[in-house]
């Protein structure tokens, strides 16, 4: 026999959430992100882009790299930053050279 039990817990901090995500398996965590995509879709206005937005102006640089690096690993096919494999579809930007200089508009030779 099975026993439900409904909590509600309204003073848990951003520190306790990040031990209980911390002691989680990676797919607990996947699941995580998951849920928070599914209840973001919910919310009015521009959602998730603006939270994003908000929550940018808020980060350190120890947020910023995690962020980065989840971002990095999640891309679909995985492409390490700066690189294009020699298969890919992606044709890397060109730059046009800026008359007369040599050099491309971004100032490079």
């Amino acid at each position: 026999m099975g026993v439900t039990r409904t909590l509600e817990i309204d003073d848990l901090t951003p520190d306790e959430l990040a031990a209980l995500f911390c002691d989680m398996d990676s797919q607990q965590q996947a699941r995580f992100f998951s849920y928070v995509g599914q209840a973001a879709k919910t919310w009015s206005g521009a959602g998730w882009c603006q939270q994003c937005c908000a929550i940018s102006e808020h980060l350190d640089r120890d947020a910023t790299e995690t962020i980065a690096k989840l971002a990095e690993w999640a891309a679909d096919p995985y492409v390490r930053p700066g690189t294009l494999p020699a298969t890919s579809p992606v044709t890397p930007p060109t730059v046009a050279p800026h008359p007369g200089t040599g050099e491309d508009s971004a100032g490079i030779t």
